[in-house]
């Protein structure tokens, strides 16, 4: 079994386990954090405002003040990867302060939702309900969207749901097609770390087609467009423009793998390995998929 076959198989997974979570409650019964008031800060974005930001939402506060807070305040919990307090907090919210928030405001908080409850079942696929819940929130968001960047990551995110999700490539294609008609006028200067992702995905969904070598050619050619990328002074993260490119040679390796072209495929494996270096947490991947090739090329030795 290659490493793509086992991603693939990985995202075809089906949830074993579901919990419904009763919006029509005052209150959230469950706790917003694993954590609990006066915990050590362990980040400069961990402030336990999810606490407050519960206590004003239940309060009935009508102050602008309070709002800005509580919106914060869901943003904080989606950085700091508490996927299930920032998800509820953001329902939570909705609910209680929907005749005060704006457009932009209804974009975050349904993008934020959606993220999260994607982020929780990551690999899960085969449920139809709640990928049609991320399809809806998702659709929703991108309604109110008007930020160029934030337009793109939802047709990603689209993307991602129909073609992997619910396994509808033909109406992914349609999320894809306006990704791309976008990214023609986009200005900004992250366009081509937005491009690469859409490749990304756009690729996958040429994988699943069975036209390999078309799903090659679109990572290739997101990875060079990364690697002609001046990001000095620009705004954009190094950080940000290695760990995408590093995505991108882990696929390309695997999709040359899926090919039989191991020769190219251990080219992508020694490129990915010099990015994944800067992460030693990332380290485990990159030995996994060396493993994986000297298994495929009978190497038991050095496997």
């Amino acid at each position: 079994v290659t490493l793509l076959q086992s991603f693939v198989y990985a995202f075809e997974g089906i949830a074993s386990i579901t919990k419904n979570i009763d919006l029509h409650s005052n209150s959230i019964a469950v706790p917003l954090s694993d954590s609990f008031e006066g915990d050590p800060i362990l980040d400069k974005y961990d402030d336990n405002s999810e606490w407050e930001a519960n206590r004003l939402l239940n309060s009935v506060t009508t102050s602008p003040d309070a709002h800005s807070y509580i919106l914060n305040a869901v943003q904080k919990c989606f950085r700091l990867f508490d996927f299930t307090g920032a998800m509820l907090l953001s329902q939570l919210t909705q609910k209680k302060l929907a005749p005060f928030l704006t457009k932009q405001d209804w974009a975050m908080l349904l993008h934020v939702e959606g993220l999260c409850a994607h982020n929780r079942h990551f690999f899960t696929q085969g449920n139809l309900p709640l990928a049609n819940h991320l399809h809806q929130l998702f659709e929703r968001a991108l309604a109110f969207e008007i930020n160029p960047s934030y337009r793109v990551a939802l047709l990603y995110r689209l993307i991602v749901t129909l073609s992997r999700r619910k396994n509808d490539v033909k109406a992914a294609y349609v999320y894809s097609n306006q990704a791309f008609e976008e990214l023609k006028h986009f200005t900004g200067q992250n366009k081509e770390i937005l491009m690469a992702w859409i490749n990304n995905v756009y690729s996958y969904m040429l994988m699943k087609e069975g036209d390999l070598t078309a799903a090659i050619a679109k990572h290739e050619e997101a990875y060079y467009l990364l690697d002609k990328k001046n990001v000095d002074g620009s705004g954009i993260s190094v950080d940000e423009v290695n760990y995408t490119k590093a995505v991108l040679a882990e696929n390309l390796s695997t999709l040359n793998s899926q090919r039989g072209d191991f020769g190219k495929m251990k080219e992508w494996y020694k490129i990915e390995t010099f990015y994944t270096d800067m992460w030693p947490s990332l380290s485990a991947v990159s030995s996994a998929e060396w493993q994986s090739f000297y298994y495929q090329q009978l190497k038991i030795t050095q496997a």
